[in-house]
């Protein structure tokens, strides 16, 4: 399991996951840098190892995600020009498109998950939305859902 933390932003992976009460946690963080960061959402292609996260106004792609392995703190950029508003992230394993929502532009968009073309990205849904939020997505049956404030 891993769980993005903001002050100061952190990648937190839990190694083992308790099978009772009388045990704890063990995770390995690996920190970002720059104290300015917010991480605000993550989602995964755990088939490619790989964490998309939206971080400040960007989108990033972590590449064979392993703290153990790459402690790496460089992030290709997929994606910048976001609002600051939270907004969730999601992947689609069907397609292999990222699709995130955008509180205050009132929209959502999808784009190819492994495109560094950052002008390669399509509004899906921008009518009738007020503030969406959070996103939840269906590939099989091709449903996406969101909710608002």
């Amino acid at each position: 399991m891993v769980v993005g933390l903001s002050d100061p932003a952190a990648f937190v992976t839990f190694t083992d996951i308790p099978t009772d009460s009388r045990t704890f946690y063990r995770s390995i963080s690996l920190k970002l840098q720059d104290a300015d960061n917010t991480i605000i959402s993550i989602t995964s292609d755990p088939s490619h190892e790989t964490l998309f996260f939206i971080m400040n106004n960007n989108i990033y792609i972590y590449k064979n995600f392993s703290i153990w392995q790459n402690r790496s703190r460089f992030f290709p950029r997929l994606f910048s020009g976001r609002s600051s508003a939270y907004g969730q992230l999601a992947f689609d394993h069907v397609s292999s498109n990222l699709y995130w929502c955008d509180a205050f532009l009132s929209w959502i968009v999808m784009k190819p998950a492994y495109s560094s073309d950052e002008m390669m990205y399509k509004v899906v849904v921008h009518n009738d939305l007020n503030t969406p939020m959070g996103l939840a997505l269906d590939p099989e049956d091709g449903y996406l859902t969101h909710n608002i404030l």
